[in-house]
């Protein structure tokens, strides 16, 4: 048995403490290490995230080249390397990839490293993507600890992912702090040393506990260190000496790529799927931090890429890095104390101040046309068409027929459905063209409205109180049923049911082309009350029925959920994921964009806009997680994750369809309203083909060579796009794989992504 010993500490960049609090601790620990570095020259140490070490080089430059010469070494690494440890599964793909991006660039720059280990040390979730997308940004191997398929349990493995792409994966089983050595400058005493985590005793069986999931021969990897855990000085000489006793493993100092390296000589077994997901009340916690990312990152791509086609003012890295560093795992999840939450929350919404900056025009971020009503902010609602990245003063858009308010139950019909209400305005049939009704009207809740129900727990976990930390089950997947009716307690003792809403007043307004429904009322349960406002618009262009919610809280330890009893009971679930998809049982998951339900068929789609918690129940009831009053006053001041009087919007929409899974115009208008037209300064017209109904892009920035385009095939299905001028291959770092110019059609496999570098001369790369 060979025993590699990674020494590292995991930091926060915000979870318990506020940022600069975090840093200063974080800097006596980058201290202590170099300190040790210099002394012992078979020790290494392991830094995760890029953040800190940019933020330690700004304030101590003569650190630089220690840090640069223990990093030649070997010594000194560096995994992930990314700019912040974000969540991996609320995080997109473009996210992900400017995270490695500007993370690997800060490091090679300054300190010549490229690292090769994805360490992901506290993360509670791994979709079926990350394999394609991490050896895009030049990783050879990922390591992990949270959300171990249950049916699995084994360290090392080759991770299949979804459109074929493998990479090398450890399972970190004991976590990332499973040995620590005795503090001091002195090695203690025999006697002292055996009630240590280091002891020889301590070390071996650790390793036979992890060895539990490996095969023979096989090596082993155990972490030294934890949360903001000093360098213990004692640990090399204690390590040498274990060396040193008559048959004790082979025991040393190690890093990741050390590891990895060791792990890549051995033929693994093969493993495909995902690893999802467990903590679902992360996926709701702290909303507004969800929805102000998406937000800020649509804005972001939008701009980047009018500007790249424009030559106007573009985003700068130092703008990106200031959002991307709310994708850490503990930010995003909304694991956070107040400090952290007010500084999360005050930095998005300056920053999405400063991108909402009106223009005359109406600009289309995306590679298809689009067609649909838009409200503008003086309340014209205007017909907007536009080509694949065309921008149009707004003026010459056709406003719609103004609208006229109705009573009584009702009907609207257009080419792609017909949606029937009832008096109180409560939808109660949506039936598509082909004749499929989508909406079970025996169920007692109204159909996209929220329902309440009680929660007691924590912010990462419903119901129960205060989430345990010891053992094996953090380290597995905990994703169980989670129900519109959940069963009552034993005797009926606790109360598990909905509360579902009243309805105070209630409009409709439409016109021959459009119809809104309006809904006001509350929610409540003794003294939990939460009013709420609702708009359902519908229209002749799109199959959508787009839902504006609008809430006020009032009391703690409740959630609310946007329910949609479907007649889809027993039917497949898919979620959509970073770059495409995935079938999943009933449960909550983090779904990107939309979940999925129906049968060969027909089904629907529920669209969300940055509203992560989607479920889909046995019961055939579409749920989405829009809102917790919870807290973890148990581990520090945490009462402003209550929430409580602080009114919140979301935005969803439903597509009801015939037929299977795919069809491009659903996939067009998904994509519409998931990225929403920007305004913009100046028209732009140019001659860009549409991508294939399955092909999406990413993203489009300038590039030293032209323009760089991410695109991916998202839906599982082969597809063939012709770019409008010669381009190179890149990675997904956005540098050219070779010098060599390509002049034919892009061609994707199923879930493919694809990073190309236009090189035409003019602005107009067309």
């Amino acid at each position: 048995m060979r025993i590699h010993i990674v020494s590292s500490f995991h930091y926060d960049y915000l979870y318990l403490r506020g940022s600069e609090e975090y840093f200063q601790t974080s800097f006596r620990i980058l201290d202590e290490a170099l300190l040790l570095l210099e002394k012992e020259k078979d020790w290494c140490f392991t830094v995760e995230q890029g953040i800190l070490l940019e933020e330690y080089l700004r304030r101590f430059p003569e650190k630089k080249d220690p840090m640069r010469r223990f990093a030649k070494e070997g010594r000194l690494v560096f995994a992930p390397g990314m700019y912040v440890m974000p969540d991996m599964n609320m995080t997109d793909g473009e996210s992900l990839c400017l995270l490695v991006k500007y993370g690997k660039k800060f490091l090679r720059d300054t300190l010549g490293a490229d690292p090769k280990a994805c360490w992901i040390a506290d993360c509670w979730g791994h979709h079926a993507q990350l394999p394609q997308l991490l050896k895009s940004c030049g990783y050879e191997g990922y390591f992990f600890w949270r959300c171990m398929r249950r049916d699995l349990k084994k360290n090392d493995f080759f991770w299949r992912g979804l459109d074929g792409t493998g990479i090398p994966v450890h399972w970190l089983s004991l976590g990332y702090a499973c040995v620590n050595f005795p503090f001091g400058e002195a090695l203690c005493h025999a006697e002292e040393l055996s009630f240590a985590e280091g002891s020889a005793e301590k070390i071996l069986e650790a390793a036979k506990k992890a060895f539990r999931h490996s095969r023979e021969g096989d090596p082993v990897l155990l972490c030294n260190g934890g949360d903001f855990r000093m360098p213990q000085k004692t640990g090399p000489e204690i390590v040498r000496n274990l060396g040193r006793l008559p048959g004790y493993p082979e025991i040393f100092f190690s890093t990741p790529e050390k590891f990895l390296e060791e792990m890549k000589k051995k033929t693994l077994p093969e493993v495909s799927g995902e690893f999802n997901g467990t903590f679902q009340g992360t996926y709701s916690s702290n909303i507004s931090i969800k929805q102000l990312l998406f937000r800020t990152r649509t804005a972001l791509l939008a701009r980047e890429t009018f500007s790249a086609l424009t030559g106007a003012q573009g985003v700068s890295e130092e703008t990106w890095k200031r959002q991307l560093r709310h994708c850490f795992h503990d930010t995003v999840c909304g694991t956070i104390c107040d400090d952290a939450l007010k500084e999360v929350q005050d930095d998005l919404r300056s920053l999405e101040k400063s991108l909402s900056g009106k223009g005359p025009c109406l600009f289309n971020p995306l590679l298809r046309e689009r067609e649909e009503v838009l409200a503008t902010e003086e309340g014209r609602r205007l017909e907007v068409k536009l080509a694949p990245l065309e921008s149009r003063q707004t003026d010459s858009f056709e406003e719609m027929p103004p609208l006229r308010e109705e009573k009584g139950e009702g009907s609207f019909e257009n080419r792609f459905f017909r949606c029937s209400w009832a008096e109180n305005g409560r939808i109660v049939s949506l039936r598509t063209k082909g004749g499929l009704e989508c909406v079970d009207r025996n169920s007692a809740a109204f159909f996209g409205l929220p329902v309440m129900q009680m929660d007691c727990g924590d912010n990462w976990i419903y119901y129960e109180t205060s989430m345990g930390s010891e053992g094996e089950a953090v380290a597995l997947t905990g994703n169980y049923p989670d129900p519109l009716y959940l069963e009552n307690a034993p005797e009926g003792l606790l109360n598990r049911n909905p509360v579902f809403p009243q309805v105070e007043e209630w409009k409709i307004f439409r016109s021959e082309r459009e119809c809104v429904i309006f809904q006001k009322g509350f929610l409540r349960f003794w003294k939990l009350k939460t009013e709420y406002s609702l708009q359902i618009a519908m229209d002749d262009f799109s199959p959508l029925l787009r839902y504006t919610l609008n809430i006020l809280p009032q009391g703690k330890h409740f959630r609310l959920r946007s329910a949609f009893p479907t007649p889809f009971a027993g039917g497949k679930i898919h979620h959509g994921i970073p770059c495409g998809f995935q079938k999943r049982p009933s449960g909550e998951f983090p779904a990107e964009g939309w979940i999925h339900l129906g049968d060969p068929h027909g089904g629907i789609f529920l669209l969300n806009r940055g509203l992560p918690g989607n479920n889909a129940d046995e019961n055939g009831v579409l749920l989405l997680s829009l809102f917790r009053s919870v807290a973890m006053e148990y581990k520090c001041d945490s009462a402003g994750s209550f929430q409580e009087n602080v009114p919140h919007t979301f935005e969803y929409a439903v597509l009801p369809h015939d037929g299977g899974l795919f069809g491009e115009e659903n996939a067009s208008c998904m994509e519409n309203y998931l990225r929403p037209a920007v305004y913009a300064g100046a028209a732009y017209k140019g001659e860009w083909k549409a991508l294939p109904a399955n092909v999406r892009l990413l993203s489009l920035r300038k590039h030293g060579c032209g323009l760089f385009l991410r695109l991916c095939e998202v839906w599982g299905q082969e597809a063939l796009y012709m770019p409008p001028c010669p381009y190179l291959v890149a990675d997904a770092l956005e540098e050219p794989l070779s010098s060599e110019k390509t002049a034919s059609p892009l061609r994707f496999r199923p879930f493919e992504l694809k990073n190309i570098v236009l090189v035409s001369q003019s602005k107009d790369p067309s």
